[in-house]
């Protein structure tokens, strides 16, 4: 979800291993840039002691993760468009 100038996100998997129900977390970064094909994004440290973390992202034509494969069907992405719905 894109609200403002933060991007709202979930991861799914990480390091290859789902991600229980349990243990997922709503995450937000701020936008640096963001186009359909490529974004930038911050992430503010978890503490005093670290720097920011940036992601650089571009548009994927297939997610590979299986618990992600379902959204490659664009059927199951018709009403599912961040730029569309974004109120910046």
């Amino acid at each position: 979800m894109i609200k403002g100038d933060t991007f709202y996100y979930m991861e799914l998997v990480s390091d290859g291993s789902e991600i229980t129900e349990e243990e997922r977390e709503v995450l937000s970064a701020k936008i640096i840039s963001l186009e359909e094909e490529k974004g930038q994004l911050s992430v503010p440290p978890a503490d005093e002691d670290e720097k920011e973390i940036r992601i650089t992202w571009e548009a994927i034509d297939q997610f590979k993760e299986k618990e992600m494969q379902i959204f490659n069907d664009d059927q199951a992405n018709k009403n599912f468009n961040i730029f569309k719905n974004a109120a910046n």
